[in-house]
């Protein structure tokens, strides 16, 4: 790949042959190939598509898709190079051993591993005109989108999760806030022995380029496949389920892409978180009410349920009969296993998942919502990357300590009056 097309012209007919592909189901190794080529919007809608928790992405297309969450199609070195040097000016000639090949390739920037006076680090940069292919793509694919939704209603989320997929590419682009992010959340961090977070250069970072620290590990995915250690995979679970209870509750900020390729798993079992660039913030009202929809569920309340799911924009009142009953039941479904007689979980049971992944699809197809709190798609983003894990891990474990750590944090999040 010696360069990303950037111009409607160049990446048309390849987007446009990919998506109906992919949508028909046909010649899917192509598709991946394409979408993992033309980066930004096409290869990050493929990695959301591919952690997809509801039934309305075919396992097959999944599980074609899965890769993308690891290391994409890479533009050449030389092309990398080129814009260390332009960036970096004189401190360009400080940097020894770069590896040519790229230690992973996103949807807007590869990752490249050097030396600077001796001193092991990674260099994301990111790719040339990125910002334009993602617009470009967002004028082909909106109206295509609108098109696929009316000839088969039952896709009637996709214009959503496209939106989606352009927010988070835009905040994806801005460095300068993620490398803010990188300090954050390794300053909270800090004192927790099981999560690593690489320490910024900042004097070889730009708004295009972050040069961070290089840490050793496994990529999370080949941790999960290798693992012979159930209590080591559980682990590694419950650091995840510990650090998204902190991000939300305590600190109403959230790393909230779902990909895998965003951890490694070092050879003493921690965690060395790796991308800021999904970070977002949930106001205290949000996080208010979302604790109390929890809390509703997990009490089995029907009518504060529907009060703060009203107040979410998960459902309304004038649902019809089937769509309010599908959604009391599978809040209150998703929280039973938090309840103490349904512990510990076993993960390797098909059922439970199954359970929950049928009664989520048939509310769904009935649902007339549309319109959910914004916040809502990237929390759910999460939280659906998070059950994915569990279910990939096939692990059993306890989810009635995790409830308690959630009901511990009312403190820092007090329920709505």
């Amino acid at each position: 790949m010696r360069s990303l097309k950037t111009s409607l012209l160049q990446r048309s007919p390849k987007l446009l042959s990919a998506t109906v592909k992919m949508f028909a189901g046909k010649d899917l190794d192509n598709v991946l190939e394409n979408l993992s080529e033309l980066k930004g919007v096409p290869q990050k809608l493929g990695q959301l598509m591919s952690m997809d928790v509801t039934q309305y992405v075919p396992e097959e297309l999944k599980a074609k898709l899965k890769p993308l969450q690891g290391e994409g199609k890479a533009l050449e070195a030389e092309i990398i190079l080129s814009l260390l040097k332009k960036n970096l000016g004189e401190k360009y000639s400080l940097i020894n051993n770069f590896e040519p090949k790229a230690l992973g390739a996103g949807s807007i920037g590869q990752v490249h591993r050097a030396e600077i006076e001796q001193t092991p680090v990674v260099f994301k940069v990111q790719y040339p005109d990125i910002a334009k292919s993602i617009e470009t793509d967002m004028a082909l694919l909106t109206p295509l989108s609108s098109v696929y939704e009316f000839i088969r209603p039952q896709s009637k989320d996709l214009s959503i999760l496209l939106k989606e997929t352009r927010n988070m590419l835009r905040n994806e682009l801005d460095y300068i806030k993620e490398k803010e992010h990188l300090k954050y959340f390794k300053a909270k961090l800090n004192e927790d022995s099981r999560y690593i977070v690489p320490a910024v250069k900042e004097e070889f970072s730009t708004s295009t380029i972050i040069c961070m620290e290089y840490h050793q590990g496994q990529p999370l995915h080949d941790f999960i496949k290798n693992e012979t250690s159930n209590s080591s995979k559980v682990a590694i679970a419950e650091s995840l389920l510990d650090l998204f209870i902190e991000e939300f509750l305590e600190w109403g900020k959230v790393q909230t892409d779902p990909n895998f390729a965003n951890y490694l798993v070092n050879e003493k079992g921690h965690l060395v978180l790796l991308d800021f660039g999904a970070v977002k913030d949930f106001s205290p009202s949000f996080r208010k009410l979302y604790l109390s929809l929890l809390e509703s569920a997990y009490y089995r309340d029907d009518e504060k349920i529907l009060f703060y799911g009203e107040e979410l924009g998960l459902v309304h009142r004038t649902d019809n009969a089937e769509a309010i009953e599908l959604f009391l039941r599978f809040l209150k479904d998703t929280l039973s296993y938090f309840h103490p007689e349904q512990n510990p979980v076993n993960f390797k049971n098909e059922a439970i998942t199954k359970k929950l992944l049928e009664t989520g699809w048939q509310l769904f197809k009935v649902q007339k919502i549309s319109s959910p709190h914004s916040d809502m798609v990237f929390l759910h983003r999460k939280l659906g990357g998070l059950f994915s894990l569990l279910k990939e891990m096939e692990i059993e474990i306890d989810l009635t300590l995790f409830w308690k750590k959630i009901e511990n944090k009312k403190g820092a999040v007090k329920r709505p009056l």
